[in-house]
Parts: C-alpha cells; structure tokens; sequence
C-alpha cells in the first residue's frame, strides 16, 4: 500500500497520474522495493527469516488491488475536489 501512497504524495490536488514517469530515481526505488519484496516472499532462506510463504499470482493480484485502492479513492477525491473548484469559479 505504501507504494501506492507515494504516488499520492506527489500533489494534494493535481493527479498523481500527471508526470508520473519524470522521476527515475522514484521509479528506481519502487522497483527495488518490488524486488526486496520477491526476495522476501520466495527465496527459501529470507523465508525463515521473515516466516513468509510464497504467493499464488493471483495473490498478487489481490494484494495490488487492495493496496492500489488508496491511490483510486484519492484520485476519486482529488478528481471531484478540482470539478468543484472549476464549477465554483464558472458562476
């Protein structure tokens, strides 16, 4: 969730979704922090470690649903905060 949650961070009112691609040392650490994550699920040693299991894909799957649901609402929210700001300034 928290990789979701930096896109967010970028801007309070302006889409997370607006020069997403600009930053390549955020897009450096996102994919290391994906990768650190694959070590810990699936490499056998890290497994007894940390006590984790490996995941079916469509745990994956689940898990980027849920987790990426905090970037949706708050676009949601953003989206509907900047439509009545302009509906506002239209009258």
């Amino acid at each position: 969730m928290s990789l979701f949650t930096l896109f967010n961070s970028r801007s309070d009112e302006g889409s997370a979704f607006v020069g997403v691609f600009v930053n390549k040392w955020l897009w450096a650490a996102i994919a290391q922090s994906v990768l650190l994550q694959v070590v810990v699920v699936y490499t056998p040693v890290v497994q007894a470690a940390f006590s984790t299991v490996g995941l079916h894909p469509r745990d994956w799957i689940v898990c980027a649903a849920v987790g990426s649901s905090v970037l949706w609402l708050r676009e949601l929210v953003k989206g509907v905060a900047r439509a009545a700001k302009a509906g506002a300034r239209a009258r």
